[in-house]
């Protein structure tokens, strides 16, 4: 299972970066994840595109949290 989170992060001499996060539960590993300095509509989207591009996850799988 796959959680996303955004974030507002300050850059240094003024500003935010948005950063876009996917995180793998199971593993706890982030899997995904796009920084910019505005937050456009594709922040999110490509962060996950970036994630199944790397994991290509089954299409079905489960985990046991601990």
């Amino acid at each position: 299972m796959w959680v996303g989170d955004i974030t507002c992060l300050p850059r240094q001499g003024g500003g935010w970066l948005y950063l876009a996060v996917w995180l793998d539960r199971c593993s706890r590993k982030v899997v995904g994840w796009d920084v910019r300095d505005t937050m456009p509509e594709d922040l999110v989207s490509e962060a996950l595109r970036r994630a199944l591009a790397v994991r290509q996850p089954r299409r079905a799988s489960s985990c046991t949290p601990t």
